[in-house]
């Protein structure tokens, strides 16, 4: 798995087109040898035309057989079911042995110049040629066969899955409807139907080895992750293993949620994405396939919705040899199929800015050296732009222009910045955060009286989780123009320092030596910046040290504080040194003579006695 990369991938998928390739290649030639001499006759172009034409389906007949190949493309790079590809191996052969002669008859025939009524020997091909087709596709295609049984069987959630029987139907369905048109009359445009069906055929071939592409890259991509981190683990333990001490101490730890994806999030952001894209691809080739063969894909465009009218200019010469400017009024039409396009263009947007994440961390910034901080100001600053090019985008498509709603975005501008001025500052702040990035994700800060880690930037405001785990929702105009202490930003390494008062007369070189002692012993204490111990003052009660050390970030603040109290408390009572309390002497200065002592017990026994 370690030396898996998708360069062998691509090898292998040249080597299954070259394949493909070969006898197509040598049909194509033959057709090119036949037709090329200028005094070829008709019958000759008729055949080279066949040849040309049973090239192409043979060119798909064998992509098909040698992307499931034993141990080929599908089986060992895609990760298909090997059984189900046996199955399609065997449909293929007689699939082949069928299509090849009869698409060389019909397709020469309707080369020559015969009269369609006349045809039948072209018509028997072409009906014989669909029914070995229609035959296919019930037995490779059906939902409960051996072939697409297990497929969806491993994704049942799916949108194939779902819509399996809708799928079988129309798959089955065409080529059913070319046999029958063909019986009936309609021989040639069965004929130019079922070319555009071909085509389309290549098209979803095309796209699904794509898609299959993208996962395999998507696996080696995880993989390669999973084995970096298992061997930062490893490193790590060792490393932990080495300077552990020797009585290991416990602390509690609090789980933070970090921002950073996981292999799981990243894969299905970029398969959604990919899904899409693939989707629209589709949708546009088909329209480019079918569009011109059925006119009905077309009505769309006659359907006017509403019209705009746009103030253009031309220049025109004039009859002295001149040029004028003439003004005008153009009115431009918004048709349905321009309405559907915004659709269409909002779609792309929406699912785009939603899963482009997954795709920038995979695909760009794991190959940077950028903390979480700045990869999460990365993809939220492309969202925003995803999102106003589609904006933009879809009002081009819808007829607005900027200059027919400039007067209205300004009006609409002033009006919101007086009554929604603290959301607008909260959203400009949060940009501001996110150019100067004074906070990230994952670091400690303290806003006014809260402190915890930052775990998400949004567009008008920042989640810390505090010490109790709760979670505070802090408008980002905080951030911005209060005052915030950012434990983590540059330098994450901290003064601790812990006040020690003795009793006086205590031995203060002792005393020093100890804290000393306490200090380079305590797990997490850096030795760069030293310790240090001071002497401050000479307290009301007590003898008063203070001990500095340094911690690498907040997160040990708390454990080495804890640590070192009672590393001190415990060394102090071993050297007999007292830590001072507060202590007062009272003196009694109003009454003259002295007060008698009562023995409260004494006078009772003598009262018995009584």
């Amino acid at each position: 798995p370690s030396k898996d990369s998708m360069g062998r991938t691509v090898g292998v998928l040249c080597a299954t087109v070259g394949l493909a390739l070969r006898w197509p290649a040598a049909l194509w030639f033959a057709g090119w040898v036949i037709s090329s001499p200028y005094e070829a006759t008709d019958f000759s172009k008729a055949i080279a035309n066949g040849l040309n034409k049973t090239a192409l389906i043979l060119l798909t007949l064998q992509s098909l057989r040698q992307l499931a190949r034993p141990n080929g493309l599908a089986e060992k790079h895609f990760q298909w079911n090997a059984r189900s590809l046996v199955l399609l191996r065997r449909h293929l052969v007689w699939l082949t042995a069928v299509l090849v002669p009869t698409f060389l008859v019909f397709s020469a025939l309707a080369e020559m110049t015969i009269d369609a009524g006349d045809d039948s020997l072209g018509r028997l091909t072409f009906v014989l040629a669909f029914c070995a087709i229609t035959l296919f596709v019930q037995r490779v295609l059906r939902p409960a066969g051996p072939i697409l049984r297990p497929m969806l069987r491993r994704k049942p959630g799916s949108w194939l899955h779902r819509l399996r029987h809708i799928c079988f139907f129309v798959a089955l369905s065409l080529p059913i409807s070319l046999v029958i048109a063909a019986v009936v009359g309609y021989y040639y445009t069965s004929l130019h139907l079922g070319t555009r069906l071909i085509e389309s055929v290549w098209l979803l071939l095309g796209l699904t080895v794509l898609r299959e592409l993208a996962k395999r890259w998507l696996t080696l991509q995880t993989r390669r992750r999973g084995i970096a981190e298992s061997r930062e683990r490893a490193a790590l333990k060792e490393q932990q293993k080495e300077t552990a001490p020797a009585t290991p101490v416990k602390h509690e730890v609090v789980a933070i949620p970090d921002e950073k994806l996981d292999a799981s999030t990243i894969n299905k952001q970029t398969l959604q994405l990919v899904r899409v894209v693939l989707a629209v691809v589709a949708i546009g080739f088909l329209w480019v396939i079918w569009a011109e063969t059925l006119p009905a894909l077309g009505v769309f465009r006659e359907v006017t919705l509403w019209t705009i009218t746009e103030a253009t200019s031309e220049t025109v010469p004039t009859a002295d040899g001149g040029s004028q400017i003439n003004e005008y009024a153009k009115t431009i039409p918004v048709t349905l199929a321009d309405v559907g396009l915004a659709g269409l263009v909002i779609l792309i947007a929406v699912v785009a800015a939603k899963n482009i994440p997954g795709l920038l961390e995979v695909t760009v910034l794991e190959k940077l050296p950028l903390d979480r901080g700045g990869r999460f100001a990365i993809t939220t600053m492309v969202r925003y732009a995803i999102g106003v090019i589609g904006i933009f985008m879809m009002l081009s498509l819808l007829g607005v222009s900027w200059s027919s709603v400039q007067w209205l975005v300004a009006a609409m501008t002033v009006g919101l910045g007086f009554g929604l001025q603290e959301i607008f500052a909260n959203f400009v702040s949060g940009l501001i955060i996110l150019f100067e990035r004074p906070i990230r994700i994952g670091d400690t800060v303290t806003v006014g009286d809260i402190s915890g880690d930052v775990t998400q930037i949004r567009i008008r405001a920042t989640t810390i989780i505090d010490w109790d785990r709760k979670e505070l929702v802090i408008p980002n105009k905080e951030f911005v123009t209060g005052q915030v202490i950012n434990w983590s930003l540059t330098d994450p390494v901290l003064r601790v320092k812990v006040p020690v008062g003795i009793a006086y007369g205590s031995d203060t070189d002792l005393a020093e030596s100890i804290l000393h002692r306490v200090a380079r012993a305590t797990e997490h204490v850096l030795s760069d910046p030293e310790p240090k111990v001071l002497f401050l003052a000479f307290g009301e009660s007590s003898l008063t040290f203070e001990l500095r050390v340094f911690v690498p970030s907040i997160d040990y603040f708390l454990k080495v504080k804890h640590a070192l109290h009672k590393a001190i408390d415990s060394e102090f009572r071993q050297a007999g040194i007292e830590i001072a309390f507060p202590q007062r002497d009272i003196h009694v200065r109003s009454i003259r003579d002295a007060l008698p002592v009562i023995d409260q017990k004494a006078d009772v026994l003598r009262q018995e006695d009584a």
